[in-house]
């Protein structure tokens, strides 16, 4: 069960501090502005759009920045605003160079890095009418002003990018006050890779943002992270992608752990489970509720001794490090990355098989609790999301199934009524109480005592009979 033709450029700048600094809401935490948000009103860096390059191309230009390593009395940055010092050549100067007039259109992007080079879009920013002309005066910095907040992590890369929005557009980005600062260009020509050209300068761009605690901004980088469950035919599987670009090692690390994994429970199973170990031993049998999979395995099939749906890097095809994935957008859960500690996605498969299905009097289906959990370096877990699903596939024979992935031959029926739970402890007294069993930060199972509690309760007991036996003497 456990289961146009196009040229980008674009400028790197790299920025740090080293004091203590505690930005207020809105505060800049990188820029290249001069003071008073001044810049070079006479010399552009790059452009973007027709006539750039001598032919009508559109044409994507970016500005690369490291969030500031500030020690912080907060946390982590949640995006406020992006300003840019861009315009636009007048109607009279697209003349005089020969070029048709332009629609005063821009678009804005906030990218995370890769590689050292412009990566997937965080947010866009749409603007019409908003650019000044180009050379005569100071225009005020374009100002983006961020819905998505997505959050900033310390100490990492990201790129401010703008385009036109079609081959009929133009945009100037201007270079900061004083000598041409050299930076480090991204340039994309056509359908190419991204590369790096050996020289380029600053153009003038800041980013505000407002300090989180690491509480907040885990919620946020976690909130609706594990997606709906995808049901096929008998097999469930699902997958935990940190929002905002965030790698599953640097989500771990914002909210206090060392890694994920899942945790599950088989709350309902008929019959008995687990005859045999993991190499094929008879073994005494258990009885739902239960972890799934027990330690050192269940049926033949070896797994290690953690709480955890994964091994966490002892067996292939059921370790953690086989499922979970470093490419954007790939949730193949079968693939081994390169570089796990470089992951962005972990993936959930099962697809269990119980014998004893339909057989009066042990029930007609299995329901298990699967919860994304964040582990500490200690061993100790605290579950993050839940969902709860139910599965009556059978094929009259054998025994269930730990952490499988492949059809049963002969066997019949599907999963059906998952659940996503609002509150990842909305569970069972039951499941609560093997939760903490197993080393899960849960609060106390009402109803169901534990063993201190218990021992608690049976001296109690002791006592009350004990003066009750001194009050019948004495009386």
């Amino acid at each position: 069960m456990r289961r146009c033709t196009s040229r980008l450029l674009g400028s790197l700048g790299l920025f740090a501090l080293g004091a203590l600094v505690t930005p207020a809401h809105g505060d800049t935490i990188f820029s290249t502005f001069g003071p008073a948000n001044s810049y070079n009103v006479a010399a552009v860096d790059v452009c973007a759009g027709a006539g750039c390059s001598g032919s009508f191309q559109r044409v994507e230009i970016g500005a690369g920045f490291t969030a500031p390593t500030f020690t912080l009395l907060g946390g982590p940055f949640a995006l406020d605003s992006i300003s840019l010092a861009l315009s636009q050549l007048t109607p009279t100067q697209l003349a005089q160079a020969g070029l048709p007039r332009v629609p005063n259109e821009v678009s804005v992007s906030l990218r995370l890095d890769s590689g050292g080079l412009p990566g997937p879009i965080l947010e866009t920013f749409t603007f019409n009418g908003a650019l000044g002309p180009f050379g005569s005066t100071l225009n005020p910095p374009l100002v983006a002003s961020s819905l998505l907040r997505p959050i900033l992590a310390q100490g990492s890369t990201y790129w401010v990018t703008v385009s036109t929005p079609g081959s009929l557009g133009r945009v100037e980005w201007n270079e900061i006050v004083g000598p041409p600062t050299q930076g480090k260009y991204a340039e994309k020509i056509n359908s190419d890779a991204w590369r790096a050209p050996p020289i380029g300068a600053l153009t003038a761009t800041s980013v505000s943002g407002t300090p989180l605690t690491k509480q907040d901004a885990f919620a946020a980088v976690i909130s609706g992270a594990v997606s709906h469950p995808s049901v096929s035919g008998a097999q469930i599987s699902t997958t935990f992608q940190p929002n905002f670009g965030f790698t599953l090692a640097a989500a771990a690390s914002l909210g206090g752990f060392d890694h994920f994994n899942w945790y599950q429970i088989a709350e309902i199973y008929p019959g008995l489970f687990c005859t045999t170990d993991g190499s094929g031993n008879i073994r005494l049998p258990v009885v739902s509720p239960f972890r799934d999979p027990p330690n050192g395995g269940c049926n033949g099939q070896l797994a290690d001794n953690l709480p955890f749906y994964w091994d966490e890097g002892l067996l292939s095809g059921f370790d953690l490090r086989a499922n979970i994935s470093n490419v954007f957008g790939d949730v193949d859960c079968s693939r081994t990355p390169p570089n796990p500690d470089n992951a962005f996605i972990l993936c959930f498969q099962d697809l269990p098989e119980d014998k004893f299905i339909g057989i009066t009097p042990f029930g007609d289906y299995m329901q298990f609790y699967t919860s994304l959990v964040g582990v500490r370096s200690d061993g100790t877990w605290k579950p993050l999301d839940t969902f709860t699903w139910k599965s009556d596939y059978s094929r009259g024979h054998g025994g269930i199934l730990a952490r499988n992935l492949t059809p049963v031959p002969g066997a019949t029926g599907s999963v059906f009524d998952v659940q996503e739970l609002p509150n990842a402890l909305d569970v069972p007294p039951d499941v609560l109480r093997l939760w903490r069993e197993d080393g899960g930060i849960v609060p106390n199972v009402s109803g169901v005592p534990g063993p201190p509690t218990i021992a608690l309760l049976g001296t109690g007991l002791l006592l009350i009979c004990v003066v009750s036996r001194w009050a019948k003497r004495r009386s």
